[in-house]
């Protein structure tokens, strides 16, 4: 077994003295590296929009968004309620340097009764395809669309909320 082993061993030991193995050269650094504190502070600055972001989904959600159970909201819809709030807002919205691009996930995250999904809508009713959701109904005659589910924004609730933000301001 022992000579098994040194066999082996001599074996290693010759491949290695016909292909010796280069030294490692330490990696170049780049000139233009950032140092690491720029890189923290651009991670912060970040963070701080970001937190920033999401306190304004959470006013809108107070403040514009209503619970009612099975209730479905087309995308669009909410985008729409989403910049009317944003232009509501135009005071605070202009002094941060942040980008407001509405993403309905986050509301979703924010407050779990709300649920972000991809709903069929009958043609005809533009209500949710269902069998004899209307005299109209056929088997494949629906679109496939994003809605937001439990979510309800009243229209006169909004627009008159929207009216008082405007004359609270003054």
């Amino acid at each position: 077994m022992l000579s098994n082993r040194a066999s082996i061993l001599s074996s290693l030991n010759a491949t290695k003295a016909k292909n010796p193995t280069p030294e490692l050269l330490p990696a170049p650094t780049p000139i233009d590296s950032p140092s690491p504190s720029l890189l923290n502070q651009v991670i912060e600055a970040k963070r701080f929009r970001d937190e920033i972001y999401l306190n304004m989904v959470q006013e809108f959600i107070d403040t514009r968004c209503e619970f009612k159970q099975s209730h479905l909201m087309i995308y669009t819809e909410v985008r729409d309620e989403w910049n009317k709030f944003m232009r509501a807002n135009a005071d605070k919205v202009s002094k941060l340097n942040v980008s407001w691009r509405f993403n309905p996930h986050d509301i979703a995250k924010l407050d779990n009764r709300f649920i972000y999904k991809r709903t069929y809508v009958c043609k005809t009713c533009k209500r949710r395809h269902y069998s004899h959701c209307c005299e109209d109904y056929q088997v494949g005659h629906r679109l496939s669309q994003y809605s937001m589910v439990n979510l309800y924004i009243p229209p006169q609730l909004s627009n008159e909320r929207q009216l008082d933000s405007v004359s609270g301001s003054d």
